[in-house]
């Protein structure tokens, strides 16, 4: 099955990151929390159910842990070196706790992922924008 475009996203385990719900309302350490352990295992065990599918264009919020999903779940895929990345600000979520607030340094924290994404990672460009 040929899947043109895909969007992906993942919340980060409040429990494993944060002890309390309430904490993550307003502590500043989880701004743009990564993903938890339980959350990166969950990713991987979702991307051996979609070896069948092929992917072309993969939308991710510029979220960390939205990026990590997207590696987390795609990483052993047959065409992951084919697949291109983009980044999309409006696929954020309600703001509604300090995890949903991008850091300042958003190009470079995408620019830290470029290896493991065969630099395949980007913005969204106008060649994706006719899928959506």
């Amino acid at each position: 099955m040929n899947i043109q475009a895909a969007i992906l996203h993942e919340r980060t385990d409040a429990k494993a990151n944060a002890g309390e719900w309430a904490d993550l309302f307003s502590n500043p350490e989880f701004r743009d929390a990564r993903l938890s352990a339980k959350g990166i295992e969950q990713c991987e065990e979702a991307g051996t159910h979609l070896n069948d599918f092929e992917f072309e264009h993969i939308l991710v919020s510029p979220l960390r842990r939205t990026i990590e999903t997207a590696y987390h779940v795609l990483k052993k895929h047959p065409h992951f070196p084919q697949m291109k990345f983009h980044i999309v600000p409006e696929l954020i979520e309600v703001m509604v706790t300090v995890a949903e607030v991008p850091l300042e340094n958003t190009p470079e924290v995408v620019a830290s992922f470029q290896p493991q994404f065969f630099n395949n990672l980007g913005y969204l460009n106008a060649d994706v924008e006719r899928f959506l």
